[in-house]
């Protein structure tokens, strides 16, 4: 997972080319974008993210998910915020469904995989906006907090957005599903507001787990750690870490780092997995442990 400024608007740009070869160099399952900062409308045909998958991948090796804000109409191509989602290989092929954010601001995406038994894995990459002022019309903050009041509901979207989270991860657990989280939390991970939400979640963060609390940065500008992956306790997390802001996705505006972890396979879908050539050790934001 990794939020790395947005995808390309235009053909042949190297954040593209970045991408591509960061996720085949690396093997990725899934691959969470929590922002895109497009508005799909407008997007070339070409430029559909399944499209632009096609030219790199075999077709059905693939499974993409994105969501923009689908309340606004935007007359450019850029619209801040929104979410993505890329399954490959043996992920993509355990996909039952997958969907968005049913306010259709594209706050999150999600992927539900079938394993044996019809045990079900949710994966979903969520972006929660930066605190902003009014003095920002088009920023993703000002665009949630426009579609509430259109609703005529007082709702602040960054408290919005994990009470909406919460509401749905608890549905999903309760009817017995595993469920991981990748978010881009703008906020320190370890605050009372996220570890609240988590509380509340029964989920926890499966990188700080395994590292301590002691985190890097994961913003360039920043010092905290403010991107995370959490998962349900029947998640086992077997590796996971940061990558180096030299490495993942590189772009223009790249300024987070990727995040990653593996989980043993047995541990969600209940048996092994065929095996496939990967590397003893990855920089990437693995779901299978063989």
């Amino acid at each position: 997972m990794q939020n790395f400024g947005g995808l390309a608007s235009k053909p042949n740009q190297p954040e593209d080319e970045s991408l591509r070869r960061w996720i085949t160099e690396k093997q990725f399952d899934v691959y969470g974008i929590p922002e895109t900062d497009l508005y799909w409308p407008r997007v070339r045909p070409n430029l559909q993210l399944h499209e632009r998958l096609k030219e790199w991948w075999e077709q059905d090796t693939v499974h993409t998910v994105r969501a923009h804000n689908q309340n606004q109409r935007c007359d450019s191509v850029t619209q801040w915020g929104g979410t993505a989602q890329i399954s490959r290989g043996q992920a993509a092929f355990r996909v039952m469904e997958s969907g968005r954010d049913p306010t259709r601001l594209g706050r999150w995406v999600w992927t539900l995989y079938r394993g044996k038994g019809n045990r079900r894995l949710r994966v979903v990459t969520a972006y929660r906006p930066c605190k902003k002022t009014e003095s920002s019309p088009y920023a993703t903050w000002t665009q949630h907090r426009n579609y509430f009041r259109g609703k005529k509901l007082e709702r602040e979207p960054r408290a919005a957005v994990l009470e909406d989270l919460q509401t749905e991860i608890n549905g999903w657990a309760g009817a017995g599903e595993h469920v991981v989280l990748m978010m881009d939390c703008n906020e320190d991970v370890r605050s009372v507001a996220i570890t609240t939400f988590l509380n509340a979640c029964g989920l926890r963060d499966i990188v700080l787990e395994r590292h301590g609390s002691d985190a890097p940065r994961t913003y360039k500008r920043g010092s905290h750690p403010i991107d995370a992956i959490f998962a349900t306790h029947s998640v086992q997390c077997v590796r996971a870490g940061y990558a180096g802001f030299e490495d993942g996705v590189q772009s223009k505006r790249s300024d987070h780092r990727c995040l990653w972890f593996d989980v043993l396979i047995n541990s969600i879908f209940g048996h092994e997995m065929p095996p496939t050539n990967k590397p003893q050790a990855r920089d990437s934001n693995v779901m299978i442990h063989e």
